[in-house]
Formats: structure tokens, C-alpha cells, sequence
């Protein structure tokens, strides 16, 4: 052994073969020779090697050495071949070591390891080699001291546990517990199964109507298949008969086309006779009228067209005239809107000057007032200092940044507005120019097509006419085009107020949200339906003072999207997902249910509750149900002290803003920057935006209208113009003269736009790029702003952190202070940077205007001159066409004739092409319907195809031609109607059908096992029976040979006196307990134990510890001052017995009795020096050994006389030991003490152990285990040799 206990160093005990005795003074480490042995042997615990933890084994180091960290002990037994050809270890070697070490490890614990034959190993293939041969720790083969005692005292029924250890039946009690905690499982099992098989058939009746309603349905279902075959089939021949149709129809209209294009070519002949009689008799006529008459009527027409020129002229610029009038007037009311404006602008400039110059005086002062903080702050530590020093430079390039800022806003507005006015100066341009380009056009068009072609007076004048009333008809036109332009200015600048507004309130929801706002947008386009908005467009609180509670009773759920149907969510998320516009939320109204208010109502009537939330906001009743799904059951309290008080029931706000969970959490603190979801805000301002949109489309829309007609006014206006002009071939000169001067005019209008137009396209692009550049700068500053503030806020928490609290306080109220006066002063200087800009702007139009009413005023007074001379020649040249129109009659009356024939002619001419115009709609129409049936049967065949591809996809086959098929509307009816029947039917469980066969399956399953199990528990209940009769019948066997051991080995110790061992009740050993009866001799029959003396009881408890050792033999047997408390006589028969069995099994004994040490073979002694080393001498003679035992044991007597009398001084009085209660109720059983202790005792143990394992067994084996029990009952042949131990140290 090595720094084992009170052994340091490393020491080897060889202990031979026969009897050894070990002998020294008390106290000298004698027992711990016996503590080694059963170190390696592994006891259950530590404390039985009277130790309270492992560590404790190891060498403490005494009183001058160092303490160990590592004990160490070596086992070497002897393993021949024994007489039978086998070895008692059962291994092949001739020599086997076990070796176990401990060490301290982290903590302090100890730490085991074991070896077998030099390789590492466990203690339990240790206990398994060992128990092979018979030995084991905690055996009877070592008797340690106070075990005779203890045995001699004990009670029958611990007596019995003994007996039941030695007989090895514990392995019969896993068994049987086993086995009926299997029984009980399958009890349990079985009760389990009772359970499920009445609910599995309470759940088949409940089935069995779902599943006959199932089948209805499944059978309407079949039908309805069969009804949607036919209906197909039915289609599919409809439509080919059809087709068939059809086609009679384009051969019919085919047939009249050709007889109408037959007669169309004899009318036409007929046509062409009549026109050249007409030619004939206009040549006739020609020829009466000559060239005089000619000459004449030039000049007439000539007058005419001169007189129509300056009416139409004077009309021209009349209306030119009026147009002026109303665009003054116009201009007027623009002037005076602009001035109107201009005032309230500088009205608003001044008042945000005045409002800047006390936000300047409100920044001095708190900037005084931070100075001041600031000052009281830096008198405290340097650290503070350079916080303060760091908080005031930050601040200053936050001030910087913000004053870039402000400019660069006052910039990026500017210029956004002035990009505005280019684009709609652009616009105006390009439409000027596109104007003049179409006038230029169609006068160029109008000299092409000049032709000449004659007419009568009376055409002429029907034209002027209608020229006269489309010139009015513009006027109108163009009177109400003006109107709109006005309705569409205001609209605009509604519209643009709108979006300003919308901007500074901001949208409703946080810019984080874009995928609520994508799927809003897209609404507005057209491009989703059915989106009714977010929830906080659509409520609103009941009483304002609500507002803060119902913003957290519903959080971000605010911005969940309401939506009519599942349908218009499913396209919603579609839409998400396809263009990536993130992730949101939708309340499909048609899948909402009602909620109840539950556990909330309880609550309703309770002082302090406000009221359920989802009654607190305003909202459409057709969204009813998307505020009670959001809210549900949260409840609204005054304050927190009231939530508190009801907390746990149902969730619920306080006004303040505290949120009490209704698991108990509560949420609250104060509020946080940044956007927040509100109520309605964004509504309001998103729906006048839409409204001043709508307002300006519809305007747009309505002025394109108007133009449209003036333009298509002015078309009809330039062809009757053309008819006139064409009406006389003597005017083309003077009409292609004016045309070319109109051209003239026109060319140079149109290149003035162009270079107009041009000018602000350069323009808007070099606006564009500045606009770019200032919305850049503007992001720029806004991203360095953001940090500054970050690095600012920092500094200013650090510096909260290291300054007194009253200096943080008033050092933050300066701040804020100061904060919100240079944020006034920012929004102030904006603002007064967009009021001068805007009366810039206002006073630049405002000259504009002004400049356009003295251009038109010019205008005026120049169309008034020209009015005037046009009136003159007009009347002058009236005289000269009466004159001419007298001359003309004369003329005429020559032609009457000629005249009339000439209208016979044309008149059966007239007819002629009534006749061909009439033949021509017949072939028209029999072309549309040719046309008509073939569109008709390509559709057909479309549709057919259709038919013929679902009809492949669903597998069907067209109906057999003699098959009989209703219509198309019969079957049609006969699909609704079974599809109605489903509808009828409402909401059913098809699985019905498969459920209730599970559930029968089921039950015949349930059935199956409870059959199984219960077999299986009978089977479990005989075999407890055979193990508690063979439990029995090894108990009875076991007890027979050890009591007959105990007959004869207590015969022989007490010299002629006589012992027994005897069952308490032998019928059933178990419930009774073990006596042990011992008559020394000359002691009376009627003697009990309990009446022996301490001697005569350790007598008798060694014989029973030898009538064990007899049936149970071991290698080696260990004795720890067995003899101590005898006498003379029975120590030494005590010793001659041992002697005796010496020669079968290998004896040490520790002791201090000379009669032992005499009839010892071998001796060894243990000493110390006084330093609490044990030293170990080896080469004892029997002699020296007796002087050391008599020495010891004359010092043990003297030391055990000391004890006795400082005992008896502190004994305590017994009138005076505190007493032990009554046992509770629960603790009050039949079981015997000794059963109880023993369970205490094996508990403790368990605690200590160093890892026993537990090996659970079948109870398969359990007749062939107890058969080789039965087999192991048989004594050992004396013949055979014990193995030797030898204790030896390893390092």
C-alpha cells in the first residue's frame, strides 16, 4: 500500500499461508491493515471504513510529514490449479491483482480508479471476479470490530435479513418487484385501454350520422360528376351543330352577293347613259350662255367670295376680339387672385419674421441659460469638463449642420418650385407650337386640294351658314375651355397645397412599412380591388383623451390592411411577392369571427374600468368585426393602480400608458422618437390629396374635351371654307395669294414656338440637374444631421452619467430649451425663405400677367382698325354684286329650259343612285354577315376547342351521335340544382366516412390488446407465485445447513453446551424473524440470549459468524479483535478453532490476546512513533510478539478504565434527556423497525457509494438461476486448498 490512512509511504505486509496475527498498541493503525482489504474489495461505503468521505483515506501526513494527494492498495492473490483442473479466481494466471487508487480531484472530491492485472478496469468486474471465489466486501469472511456485538444484539428480524443475504435471495425480490410492477403496468395499460375504447366508441356514434350525411353527399357529389359529363357532352354537340349552322348561313350570304353584284352592273350601265345626257344638255346651256355671261358671273362670284372673305374676316375678328375680352377679363381675375395672394403671403411672411425674431430672443436666453448650466457643470471634474467641452462642440456642428440644412431645403424648394413652373412653361410651349404646326399643315393641305369646281348661290349661302354657326359654336366652346383652365388652376393649387400638407403630417404609417403603403397605392391605381385601408385609416377614438391607451391596445396592429374578402388578401400578397415589396398583415372580413368579450365583462362594471377598447373608436359597422379581432378581450383603466389591482384576468391599457398582460407582464416607460402609427391623420390628408387628384383628372379630362371639340369645330369650319373656295375656279389665284400669305404667318408662328419650346426644354434640363443636385445635398446634410445628433445624444447621456442630478436637470431643460428655440428658429427661417421665394414668384407672375394684358390691349385696338376697313370694302363691294346679279337675269331666263331638262336628268340620276346606293347596302350587309358567320364560327371553334381541352383534362368522351342528350340549359339546371343540394346540405365532414372506419378499427385493436395484456397479467401473477415458493425453498435450505453449522460449532466453543437457530414461523419465514438460542454449559434450558453475559453473546454470535463462514467459505478470513471482550478460555478456544480451519482457508486476525498470538503461525506488528506514522514490523518471533500484545493490552485496559469513569461522570440524567415525539400518523405501520433501519442504512450507504451498478434481469433465467443456487448449497470438498492473500503496495 502507498500513503494509505495512517500508513505513509509505500509499505508491502506479505501474509502467508495458515494463521497470521497482527498485534501492536491501540491506536497504531492495526484496524487499517483490515481497511486496505476492504478498500480493493469496494465497499457500499466509506463510512465502513470509518471514514466520512473517500479523501479522508488518504495519508494526512501526520505531524511532520507533507499530506498525500493519492492513496494507493494492491491485492495479490495466489490462483492455482486446483485438484478439479480449475482455478479458484477462474483466471488463467497464477497470480491475480486488484488495484485501487484515490486521489483528490477538483473540489476536493475523491476521485477511484481500479486496475486488474496492470490494465485499467471497474470495480464491478473486480466485485464479479472475486464473487467468483467467494468473496466480497461486507462479507462475513471479515469480522470487523463492534460486528460481534452487533450481531449478538441483533434483533430476529434483522437476524433474518442477515440469513436472507447470505441465501442470496435479494435477487428474488427484484424479480417479483419486478414483476408486479410489470403486472401493473399492464393493469394500468388495460385501465387505459377501457378508456380509450369508450371514447372510441363514443366518438364512432357521434360519427355515424356525420358519416351517413358524408355518404349523401359523396352520392349527390357522384351524381353532380355525372351531371357536368353530360353537361360537357351536351356543349360539345350544341356547339358542332352550331358550326353546321353557321356555315348554311355563309353559304346563303355568299348566293346574294353574288345576284347584288349582278344587278349592281346593269344599274351602272344605266348611270352612265343618264350622265352623258346630263353632259349633253350642261354643254347645251354653256353654249346659250357664252362668254358674256361667263364674264358676269366670274365677276359675281368673285364679289360673293370678296364679301364672304371680309364678313368671315370681320367675324374672325370679332371673335378674336371676344376671345381677348374674356382672356383680359381672365387675366383681371388672375391679377387680383395673385395680389390677393401676394398679401396674404407677405401677411404670413411678416407674421413668421415676428415669430423668428422671438425664437432668436428665446435662443439667447437659453443659450445664457445653458452657459450658466454649462459653468456649474465644468466646476465639477475634469471628466465632466471634457464631457461638457465634447457635449458643446457636438452641439455647435449640430447647429452647423442644421443651418445647412435649412438652406439646403430653402434651395431644394426653390428649385423644386421653379422645375414646376418649367415644366408647365414647357408644356405650354410644345402645345403652342403643336398648334401652329397643325395650321401650317392644313394650309398647306387646304392649297394641295384647291380645285376648280363651281356651285350654286343657294350652296354658298347654306355655307356660310353653317360656317356662321360653327363660329358661334366655338365661342361657346371656347368660353367654356376658359372656365375649366380656371377650375383647373384652383384645382392644381388645391391639389398642390394637398400634397405639402400630406407631407408635413406625414403618411399614417412608419416609412418602415412601404409594403402596406405599395399595396395602398396600388389600390388607388386600379391595380388591387377590394382594399378598404389600414385599420388606422379607418377608426377613430370616441373621446380624444383615449387616444394614447388605443394606440397601445393596438400597437402595430394599427397598420394591419382590411380587405373584403380571403381572395382580395390572397392577390395582395401575390402582388407582394411579385413586385418585392415586403411583408403586411390583412383581415380578410369574410373569415372573421365575432369574439366575445369573455372574461372582459366581469370587468365592465368594476370602479376605475373605462370600458371594453373595441367600443371606444368610431368605425364603419361594415369593419366591425376587424376592431374586435384586433382588440378582442383588452379592457381600457383609469390609471395604473387600478390595472394592477385586476391584473392577470384579460389584458388591459391604462390612460397613462402602462400595459398590464394578462399573463401578468406589464409594459410601460416613456415615449420614444420617431414615427408612430396614428389615427386617421394619414387618412385625412391621403384622402384630400385623392379628392383634389380626382378634381384635377376629371378637369383635365373634361378641358381635353372641350379642345377636342373646337379642334373638331375648326376641321369642319376649314372644309366647308374649301367647298366655298372651291366653288369658283376664277378665285383659285386669290385663294392660293391668301392661303400663302396665311402660310406665310403661320411658318413663322411655328418657328417662333420651336425656338420657344426649345428655350425651356434647355431650361427644365438645367433646372433638372439642379434639382438633382440640391435633392442630393439635401440627403447629404439629412445623413450627416442624423449622426451629429447620434454623436451629440451620446455625449450628452455620458455627461448625464457623471453630473449631479440637479445640474443634469436644470444643464437639460437648457438644452431642451434651447433645442426648441433653434429648431423654431430653422422652421421660422424656412418658412420665411418660402414666403419670399413665393412672392417672388407671386410678383414675377403678377408682371407677367400685367405684360400679357398691354399685349393684348395692342392686339384689340389693331383687330378694331382692321374691322373697320374690312366693313368698308365690304359695302362697296355689296353695290357692285347687286349690279352684276341684274345683268345676270337677263341672261338667264334663255337657260330655264335647258335648266329643266337638265333637272330631269338629274333627277333620274338621282334616282338611279338612291337605286345603286341601295343594291350597295344589300351587298354591305350580306358581307357582314358573311363576315359575321365566319367571326361567328371561328369563336365557335375557339370555344370548342375549349370545350374539347377541358372535356381531355377531365377525361370525358364525347357523347355517342344516337345518344340521347338533353339541352344545354337542361343540363345546366340539372348542375345547379345538385350543386344547390351540397350548398343545402351546408358544412360537412367527409373524413367522417374514414374516421368512423378508424374508429372501428380501433376498437377491434383496443379489443386485441386487452386480451393480450390480460394474458400476459396472468402469466405475470403465477410467476411471482413460483418465485415466492422457490424464495421460500432456498430461505429453508439455507437456514437447515447454517443451523446445523451452528449446532456443532457452538457444541464445540462452549465446552459442552448446546445452541440452535430457529424460524419465528416456519410456515412463512419470511413474516417472522431468526432466533439464535445458546445454553452454555450449566446454564438452565429455559436461559434466553438476551440473559447471557457479554461474553457468553459474543460466543455465541461467533459461532454464528463461523456456521456462515462454514457454508459460505472464503479464500481468506479477516478477524479484527474478535477476542477482545473474552476470556482466557474462549479466546483461546476461539483461537484453536481458527487454528483448526487454518489448514482449508487463509486466517488473520488482528489481536492483542497472548493465548492467540501463541497459537498464531505467523506474526506482525504495528507501531508508531508518536508522530501519527503506523510502522510495520515484519520479523516478530512469537515471543516478542506476546511482550508487544501484553504491553498493548495492559495499556488498553488502563485507557478503557480512564473512559469508563469520564462516562459515568457525563452521562446525563435520563429525567432529563429530551424526549422523542410521537411518530406522525403517516409513519405508524406494521413494518418492523429493523426493516426501516435497514432502509435508512442502505439509503446512507447508496450516498457514499463509489458507482455500484444495478443489472436489471429477465425473468426468463430465473428457474435455472435458482437451480444453480440450489446446486451452490453444497459444502466445498476440505480436499481443496484456500488461495492465499497477500497485501501488497504498488506505485
Amino acid at each position: 500500500m502507498e500513503n494509505f490512512k495512517s500508513f505513509g509511504g509505500r509499505i508491502e505486509i506479505p501474509l502467508e499461508r495458515g494463521f497470521t496475527a497482527i498485534t501492536g498498541p491501540n491506536g497504531s493503525g492495526k484496524s487499517n491493515t483490515g481497511d486496505a482489504i476492504q478498500f480493493v474489495l469496494g465497499p457500499k461505503s466509506s463510512k465502513s471504513l470509518r471514514a466520512d468521505q473517500s479523501t479522508d483515506l488518504i495519508f494526512d501526513g501526520g505531524a511532520h510529514r507533507k499530506p498525500a494527494t493519492c492513496a494507493t492498495v494492491s491485492l495479490v492473490f495466489s490462483n492455482p490449479v486446483e485438484s478439479n483442473g480449475r482455478r479458484r479466481l477462474g483466471i488463467n494466471d497464477d497470480e491475480v491483482t486488484f488495484t485501487r487508487s484515490v486521489r483528490i480531484g477538483k473540489g476536493g472530491k475523491g476521485i477511484s480508479s481500479y486496475e486488474f492485472n496492470g490494465r485499467p478496469s471497474t470495480l464491478t468486474e473486480i466485485r464479479r471476479v472475486l464473487a467468483s471465489a467467494g468473496v466480497q466486501a461486507g462479507g462475513y469472511n471479515t469480522v470487523l470490530q463492534g460486528d460481534v456485538t452487533s450481531l449478538a444484539n441483533m434483533t430476529p428480524k434483522a437476524r433474518r435479513k442477515v440469513l436472507e443475504e447470505i441465501a442470496g435471495v435479494s435477487a428474488y425480490d427484484g424479480e417479483i418487484q419486478k414483476a408486479d410492477r410489470r403486472r401493473s403496468e399492464a393493469e394500468q395499460t388495460m385501465d387505459l385501454l377501457r378508456v380509450l375504447a369508450d371514447e372510441q366508441e363514443h366518438r364512432r356514434s357521434s360519427l355515424e350520422s356525420e358519416r351517413k350525411e358524408a355518404l349523401r353527399v359523396q352520392e349527390i357529389r357522384q351524381g353532380l360528376d355525372r351531371a357536368r359529363i353530360i353537361l360537357a357532352q351536351t356543349t360539345h354537340r350544341t356547339l358542332l351543330e352550331d358550326i353546321e349552322h353557321e356555315q348554311d348561313g355563309l353559304s346563303a350570304a355568299s348566293e346574294a352577293i353574288s345576284s347584288a353584284k349582278t344587278a349592281m352592273k346593269a344599274l351602272e350601265a344605266e348611270q352612265q347613259h343618264t350622265r352623258d345626257e346630263i353632259n349633253r344638255l350642261n354643254q347645251a346651256i354653256q353654249e346659250v350662255l357664252g362668254e358674256d355671261h361667263q364674264a358676269l358671273t366670274t365677276r359675281s362670284r368673285e364679289l360673293v367670295i370678296a364679301i364672304d372673305r371680309a364678313k368671315d374676316r370681320v367675324e374672325t375678328l370679332s371673335q378674336a376680339a371676344e376671345d381677348c375680352d374674356l382672356e383680359v377679363a381672365r387675366i383681371v381675375e388672375e391679377i387680383d387672385d395673385v395680389e390677393h395672394q401676394l398679401n396674404e403671403v407677405e401677411e404670413g411672411l411678416k407674421e413668421s419674421r415676428d415669430k423668428y425674431e422671438g425664437a432668436v430672443s428665446d435662443l439667447k436666453q437659453s443659450t445664457q441659460d445653458h452657459a450658466e448650466a454649462q459653468a456649474s457643470v465644468e466646476k465639477g471634474d475634469r471628466h465632466v469638463r471634457e464631457l461638457s467641452k465634447e457635449l458643446s462642440v457636438l452641439e455647435d456642428e449640430v447647429r452647423t449642420i442644421e443651418d445647412v440644412l435649412g438652406a439646403a431645403k430653402g434651395e431644394f424648394s426653390a428649385t423644386s418650385a421653379a422645375h414646376n413652373l418649367a415644366i408647365e412653361s414647357l408644356a405650354t410651349a410644345e402645345e403652342a407650337e403643336e398648334d401652329a404646326q397643325v395650321e401650317v399643315t392644313g394650309i398647306k393641305h387646304e392649297i394641295d386640294e384647291i380645285k376648280g369646281e363651281s356651285g350654286g348661290e343657294e350652296e354658298l349661302s347654306a355655307l356660310r351658314k353653317q360656317i356662321h354657326d360653327l363660329n358661334l359654336q366655338e365661342q361657346s366652346l371656347s368660353t367654356s375651355r376658359d372656365e375649366h383652365e380656371g377650375r383647373l388652376r384652383n384645382a392644381q393649387r388645391r391639389l398642390y397645397d394637398a400634397q405639402q400638407a400630406a407631407k408635413q403630417s406625414g403618411s399614417g404609417l412608419p416609412h418602415s412599412l412601404q409594403a402596406v403603403e405599395a399595396v395602398l397605392e396600388a389600390s388607388r391605381t386600379g391595380d388591387l380591388e377590394g382594399v378598404h385601408g389600414p385599420l388606422c385609416d379607418l377608426v377613430h377614438p370616441t373621446d380624444e383623451s383615449h387616444t394614447q391607451a388605443l394606440l397601445l391596445a393596438f400597437g402595430g396592429r394599427l397598420a394591419h390592411v382590411v380587405v373584403e374578402d380571403d381572395s382580395a388578401a390572397q392577390a395582395c400578397i401575390q402582388w407582394l411577392k411579385k413586385h418585392n415589396a415586403g411583408r403586411a398583415t390583412f383581415l380578410p372580413l369574410n373569415k372573421l369571427k365575432p369574439v366575445r368579450a369573455g372574461r372582459a365583462s366581469m370587468l365592465l362594471n368594476k370602479d376605475g374600468v373605462v370600458g371594453l377598447a373595441s367600443t371606444l373608436v368610431e368605425v364603419n359597422q361594415h369593419f366591425q368585426l376587424a376592431v374586435q379581432h384586433t382588440l378582442r378581450d383588452t379592457v381600457l383603466v383609469d390609471s395604473t393602480s387600478v390595472g394592477r389591482e385586476l391584473m392577470g384576468m384579460v389584458r388591459m391599457v391604462s390612460l397613462d400608458g402602462t400595459v398590464f398582460d394578462a399573463g401578468g407582464a406589464m409594459t410601460g416607460g416613456s415615449k420614444q422618437g420617431g414615427m408612430r402609427l396614428n389615427f386617421r391623420r394619414a387618412g385625412r390628408a391621403a384622402s384630400e390629396v385623392e379628392t383634389c387628384l380626382a378634381e384635377v383628372n376629371r378637369l383635365r379630362m373634361a378641358e381635353e374635351t372641350i379642345i377636342g371639340a373646337i379642334e373638331r369645330v375648326r376641321e369642319q369650319r376649314r372644309d366647308l371654307h374649301k367647298r366655298i373656295h372651291a366653288a369658283s375656279e376664277s378665285d383659285v389665284k386669290e385663294r392660293r395669294r391668301l392661303l400663302e400669305k396665311e402660310l406665310s404667318n403661320a411658318t413663322r408662328e411655328l418657328e417662333r414656338s420651336s425656338d420657344i419650346t426649345k428655350k425651356r426644354a434647355k431650361e427644365l434640363g438645367v433646372l433638372e440637374n439642379k434639382l438633382k443636385d440640391a435633392e442630393q445635398s439635401l440627403k447629404d446634410t439629412e445623413a450627416a444631421l442624423e449622426k451629429a445628433i447620434e454623436a451629440r445624444d451620446a455625449a450628452s447621456e455620458s455627461l448625464k452619467q457623471q453630473t449631479p442630478a440637479h445640474l443634469t436637470a436644470r444643464l437639460r431643460e437648457a438644452e431642451t430649451a434651447k433645442h426648441a428655440a433653434e429648431m423654431e428658429i430653422e422652421k421660422q427661417a424656412a418658412r420665411i425663405e418660402d414666403h419670399e421665394r413665393r412672392v417672388t414668384n407671386l410678383r414675377e407672375g403678377l408682371e407677367r400677367y400685367q405684360a400679357r394684358r398691354e399685349v393684348m390691349d395692342e392686339q384689340q385696338k389693331e383687330r378694331r382698325q382692321e374691322a373697320t376697313s374690312l366693313l368698308d370694302q365690304r359695302a362697296e363691294d355689296e353695290k357692285q354684286l347687286e349690279q352684276v346679279n341684274e345683268e345676270i337675269a337677263q341672261l338667264s331666263s334663255d337657260v330655264r329650259d335647258l335648266q329643266n331638262e337638265l333637272n330631269d336628268a338629274n333627277d333620274t340620276s338621282r334616282d338611279q343612285a338612291v337605286r345603286s346606293e341601295r343594291v350597295s347596302d344589300q351587298i354591305r350587309r350580306h358581307e357582314q354577315r358573311r363576315s359575321t358567320c365566319s367571326r361567328r364560327i371561328e369563336e365557335i371553334r375557339q370555344e370548342l376547342e375549349e370545350v374539347i381541352g377541358e372535356m381531355n383534362q377531365d377525361e370525358i368522351q364525347p357523347a355517342e351521335d344516337e345518344a340521347d342528350l338533353p339541352t344545354v340549359d337542361a343540363a345546366t339546371k340539372s348542375v345547379n340544382r345538385l350543386t344547390r343540394e351540397i350548398d343545402a346540405i351546408g358544412p360537412v365532414n367527409m373524413h367522417a366516412i374514414d374516421q368512423y372506419d378508424d374508429a372501428v378499427q380501433r376498437l377491434e385493436s383496443f379489443a386485441t390488446d386487452l386480451t393480450s395484456l390480460e394474458e400476459e397479467r396472468e402469466s405475470l401473477l403465477n410467476l411471482v407465485s413460483m418465485l415466492e415458493e422457490e424464495r421460500v425453498k432456498r430461505l429453508t435450505m439455507v437456514f437447515d445447513q447454517i443451523d446445523e453449522n451452528f449446532r456443532e460449532i457452538y457444541d464445540l466453543l462452549s465446552a459442552g453446551g448446546s445452541g440452535e437457530l430457529c424460524l419465528e414461523n416456519p410456515e412463512d419465514p419470511f413474516s417472522g424473524g431468526l432466533l439464535m438460542v445458546a445454553r452454555p454449559a450449566g446454564k438452565n434450558k429455559r436461559t434466553r440470549l438476551t440473559a447471557l453475559s457479554g461474553g457468553e453473546k459474543s460466543m455465541a454470535a461467533l459461532a454464528f459468524i463461523f456456521s456462515v463462514q462454514r457454508y459460505d467459505p472464503s479464500p481468506f478470513y479477516y478477524l479484527d479483535e474478535v477476542d477482545q471482550n473474552l476470556d482466557s478460555d474462549n479466546a483461546q478456544r476461539i483461537a484453536l478453532l481458527c487454528q483448526k480451519v487454518s489448514h482449508q482457508a487463509q486466517f488473520i486476525m488482528v489481536t492483542l490476546r497472548k493465548v492467540s498470538l501463541q497459537l498464531a503461525d505467523h506474526h506482525i506488528g504495528v507501531t508508531h512513533a508518536g508522530d501519527g506514522v503506523s510502522r510495520v514490523l515484519m520479523d516478530l518471533d512469537r515471543t516478542k510478539a506476546i511482550e508487544l500484545g501484553e504491553a498493548a493490552l495492559v495499556e488498553a485496559k488502563k485507557l478503557e478504565a480512564t473512559q469508563k469513569e469520564s462516562l459515568a461522570s457525563s452521562l446525563p440524567n435520563p429525567e432529563e434527556m429530551p424526549r422523542v415525539p410521537e411518530a406522525p400518523p403517516e409513519l405508524v405501520s406494521d413494518v418492523p423497525k429493523v426493516a426501516l433501519d435497514g432502509i435508512r442504512r442502505r439509503a446512507a450507504d447508496a450516498g457514499e457509494s463509489d458507482g455500484d451498478e444495478y443489472m436489471e434481469q429477465d425473468l426468463g433465467p430465473i428457474v435455472e438461476r435458482a437451480q444453480q443456487n440450489k446446486e451452490d448449497l453444497d459444502p466445498i470438498p476440505e480436499d481443496e486448498e484456500a488461495s492465499l492473500v497477500n497485501l501488497e503496495v504498488t506505485d
